[in-house]
Order: C-alpha cells, then structure tokens, then sequence
C-alpha cells in the first residue's frame, strides 16, 4: 500500500520516519483522538506512498493494556479507488442537478459518463416528476435490486417492497414525512434483491422547486453499500481478536512471573536471614 520494498524498511519505524503522513502533526492528532475515545473507527485522511503518490486510508485503532502499559493498535484499509470514484460522481452529481433545473439538452450528454460512474460506485439515481406524473429509475438501480431493466416499475411502492421487515417501518416513516414537509432526507436500510440476496443501502434524496417555490420533482440517489459494511463488521472482528490475543500474552507473561515469586517467597521461608 505504501510502496515499500520490504518490510524491514518499516519495522521499528514510526510514520513520520518514514515520511508518510500527508498532514502536518497528523500522527499526534490521531493518537490524541484514540486516547481520549479509547476506540475509533474508520477515520479517513490523506497518505503518501514510499513513492510520493498521494493516497486515501481509512483507518481504525483502539487502546489496549498489556501488562499496565497502554498500546494503540492501528488497522488501516487503502480507499484511494473509493474515493477517486466518489469524488467523480461528486463532480458528476452536480452537474446532473444544474441540468435537472435549466432542462436542457446538455443532460442526456452527460448520462454515459453518469451510467458509468454509477457502475464504478455502486450508485443509482431515481427520480419522480410531479409535473408529467412519471417516475424513473437509472440502470443501475434496477442492477442494485437484481432486477432487468422495466422487470418491475420504477415507483416507490416498487422500491418499498424490497426492503428488510425490520426497516420498512422507520423508512416509511421517514420517507412519508420528507413528501409531507418537502424535505430533504437520507437514510440506511437493508433490502433484498430479486435472488433473496440481504445488501445494505444508503439513499438520499432532493425535491427541486420552481420559482415560486412548487415543487416539480423529488430526485435521488441508492448507493449499495453492502462491500462497505462487511468489510467494517470484518475489521470489528479483527480488533476483538487483537484484543483477546493481547488479553491472553499478557496473562501468560503474569502467570509465569507470579510462579517464580512464589518461590522466591518459598526460599525466603526456608532461610531467613539473621538480623
């Protein structure tokens, strides 16, 4: 990730000796912030390689004690893909919005590079159109939810039906006051594809007004977030492991210890000393 050639160049050294660090005092920062929470997770900030290159990390850290002196173990995931992919359909995002609002010609030229930036990330977009009374959905919300493209209509009651029992209540909860109130929301939730298959999604959505305020449209987007909360639930187990590991070596550094003090006390016993 880092661009070393080998793991004897890092071993023994900190980051800012190996002049990876992005950011001035980012290092104190971080252990600053793990110390005063004792946890954290998926923190993400910029790097640099061995190499120069510039480069995204998600990083996680909790403080341990080992035999009453405290270690901070670090786990840091490589996003620079992710992020590189979101900042482009950042950039994208917002172009689609002006085009939504002027209606212009320019909107349609731009959906290539949109269906491809939702392919990369995972991202659909949908819209409803109070004006024409029509909903839509892009490709890549019917790929999220195992479906052919028109296999089910693109309407919200469609959208409804694919979601976990255990969500559908507080979704629609929210989903009904955002049209009551014309507000802008987001929210997680767990839905099933068409094969049955559980995926965590995260939606948000925008209702656009004309100039005297009605609105003519609520558009949005569902991006499949499922990657990303196993690989979170995949690290939460890598640092209950790390802690038992380190709970069990420092039992076993006390245990041999407390042996030889016994006897030590034992031989005191034996012989004491005269005065």
């Amino acid at each position: 990730m880092y661009e070393f050639k080998s793991k004897d160049e890092v071993i023994g050294k900190t980051a800012k000796e190996l002049n990876i660090l992005a950011l001035e005092n980012q290092r104190e920062r971080m252990v600053k912030m793990v110390k005063e929470h004792t946890i954290i997770k998926n923190i993400e900030r910029p790097m640099r390689t061995n190499k120069g290159n510039n480069i995204w990390v998600s990083t996680s850290a909790l403080v341990i004690n080992m035999d009453h002196i405290e270690v901070i173990l670090f786990v840091t995931i490589d996003i620079t893909k992710r992020k590189e992919a979101e900042d482009a359909l950042g950039k994208l995002y917002k172009e689609l919005e002006q085009k939504v609002i002027d209606q212009t010609e320019e909107l349609r030229k731009s959906e290539w590079g949109l269906k491809r930036a939702q392919e990369i990330s995972h991202i659909g977009n949908w819209e409803v159109d109070f004006i024409n009374n029509k909903s839509s959905w892009s490709d890549e919300v019917y790929k999220i939810l195992g479906f052919e493209k028109g296999e089910v209509k693109p309407t919200l009651e469609s959208y409804l039906k694919t979601f976990h029992p255990d969500d559908i209540e507080r979704c629609s909860e929210i989903i009904q006051n955002s049209f009551k109130n014309k507000t802008n929301i987001f929210f997680d939730h767990r839905s099933f594809r068409k094969d049955g298959m559980l995926i965590y999604l995260y939606s948000e959505s925008r209702f656009l007004f004309d100039k005297d305020g009605k609105p003519i449209s609520v558009y949005g987007i569902t991006q499949d977030v499922t990657e990303i909360v196993e690989r979170e639930n995949k690290l939460l187990i890598q640092n209950k492991a790390l802690k038992d590991i380190a709970t069990m070596q420092s039992h076993q550094v006390r245990k041999p210890v407390a042996q030889i003090l016994g006897l030590v006390n034992l031989l005191n016993k034996d012989n004491p000393r005269s005065e």
